[in-house]
């Protein structure tokens, strides 16, 4: 088996190039995020608003945005959880 639930190559292709299209549609902002998710999941808004130095209103709809369009989860609490990748 190639990918999970992908049971030949060129379905994992498929899914891949999909995927990798996604990521090219993302924002500046939008990209900034997920490569802050990325290295640290655990990070918060607050955090991110800081280091980016983002109103905490565009972090709130760039993550909203994020979320919606199933790129990122929230796994847990606002408060203990961690973010999540839904291409992991």
């Amino acid at each position: 088996m190639f990918l999970r639930g992908y049971s030949t190559f060129y379905d994992c292709i498929i899914v891949l190039v999909i995927k990798t299209s996604i990521f090219h549609l993302l924002s500046k902002n939008e990209d900034k995020i997920l490569e802050y998710i990325k290295q640290n999941p655990e990070i918060t808004q607050k955090e991110l608003t800081d280091i980016l130095g983002i109103s905490d209103r565009q972090i709130r709809k760039t993550i909203l945005l994020l979320k919606e369009n199933n790129i990122i989860i929230r796994v847990g609490s606002s408060r203990k959880g961690y973010w999540k990748l839904e291409t992991q």
